[in-house]
């Protein structure tokens, strides 16, 4: 079957893997009958790879509500994607459509599917993301001119779907597995382990993978083997997942950076969010600081960046303060030298806790950062200070309100 080029992911999806697909061809079999890939995510090995014969699975419901109506409406959905502008205010309100259940259900698959696509295109990054109740809660992107709706592709990846004997699912992985015969050829590409893991927390997995289900995932891939099934996985090189599968070959690729280590040209932390599929994070024990919030009764929490960490950009950010027993506070975080009263250059995360008076020090926390609020800069004086601490306290409950 030749390949077509226009067959290409539709979606932007957390962890694709359209820049690792190079480094991906000279672990692939030469000769693939049948594939399997039970985490499509935005599919790019998939689409690279077109194969005659595949079963493609996510629990996703709106993915592979997608998926379906590209291969069987997708002049429909095409004229539906047409309807939609690029208007922060109709974002909005498509946004909302699954807060009202009833409305909702009422869609039509096809809406179901041009809402995913044009939510997809417009908000910030292309990150699909959903909050604890399932909700889409991705900003809008402000994109001058986002290719909501790109026909060629959308026509080429139905036709693929069409001539080649593909099968869609949506369910738990290891069904998918327990079905498929030795001569099919499985990628599983499941949300990553976290890369480190800090001040006895558990693996940060929100919305993702638990140390428990990485272990039910090896445990089917050993059950694979067993079978004479040949399979490639994705994950990251956390020494937790390096000792699950020390049995196997284990190739390691360098993918992009989302967080650039050059001071200039570091990326910011939706970008990391995204490629990383959970917030960027600083985990360690609250250090005494030189108590001027306390002065401004604005009091702080200081923390310092371990050796080798890549740094984001220098500024303040909308994040959340995780405490050792799961209770999350929001705050305002600086990362920074401090211009205003320090002068040694040393680099530090300093968070105000937005209402809550507890001391923390000495105590282990865990920072999740989500959105970048504004660039650090030093103060004529206290007082300057504080009005900015209670400016960048609001923007930072506005944005996580929004956006959690």
């Amino acid at each position: 079957m030749e390949r077509n080029k226009l067959v290409a992911p539709v979606l932007k999806w957390a962890g694709g893997k359209r820049q690792l697909l190079g480094d991906f061809a000279e672990l692939l079999p030469r000769k693939i009958n049948s594939y399997c890939e039970p985490f499509i995510g935005g599919g790019a090995l998939l689409f690279h790879l077109q194969p005659s014969k595949a079963f493609v699975n996510d629990v996703n419901k709106d993915l592979i509500c997608v998926y379906t109506v590209i291969k069987n409406n997708v002049d429909d959905l095409a004229e539906e994607l047409k309807k939609y502008r690029n208007d922060e205010e109709f974002f909005y309100e498509v946004r909302s459509w699954d807060r009202d259940k009833k409305q909702f259900d009422s869609l039509t698959e096809i809406q179901r599917a041009a809402r995913v696509i044009y939510l997809n295109k417009t908000c910030y990054n292309g990150l699909y993301r959903v909050n604890n109740a399932g909700k889409f809660n991705a900003p809008f992107g402000k994109y001058k001119n986002p290719n909501i709706v790109n026909e060629p592709v959308l026509r080429a990846v139905s036709a693929y779907f069409n001539s080649a004997e593909v099968h869609f699912f949506c369910s738990d992985y290891s069904e998918i597995l327990e079905k498929i015969k030795e001569d099919t050829f499985v990628y599983l590409d499941p949300p990553y382990y976290p890369i480190s893991e800090t001040s006895n927390f558990t693996g940060y997995a929100k919305g993702g993978f638990s140390k428990k289900d990485q272990i039910r995932l090896r445990e089917c891939c050993d059950d694979l083997n067993r079978r004479g099934i040949k399979f490639m996985l994705s994950n990251s090189a956390a020494p937790f997942i390096l000792e699950q599968y020390s049995a196997y070959n284990i190739t390691k690729v360098r993918a992009k950076r989302a967080v650039n280590s050059v001071g200039s040209k570091r990326g910011d932390i939706e970008e990391a969010n995204r490629f990383l599929g959970h917030p960027y994070c600083l985990s360690g024990k609250v250090h005494s600081g030189f108590h001027i919030g306390r002065q401004m009764h604005a009091p702080t929490i200081n923390m310092n960046f371990p050796a080798g960490v890549v740094i984001p950009r220098y500024g303040v950010y909308a994040t959340k303060v995780v405490l050792k027993n799961g209770n999350e506070f929001m705050a305002a975080t600086n990362i920074g030298v401090r211009p205003t009263f320090s002068t040694d250059g040393k680099v530090s995360a300093e968070s105000y806790i937005l209402h809550f008076s507890d001391d923390l020090y000495g105590k282990a926390v865990r920072v999740d950062f989500y959105g970048f609020i504004r660039p650090e800069r030093k103060f004529a004086d206290l007082q300057a200070l504080s009005v900015q601490i209670q400016t960048d306290a609001a923007e930072t409950e506005a944005y996580l309100m929004r956006n959690s």
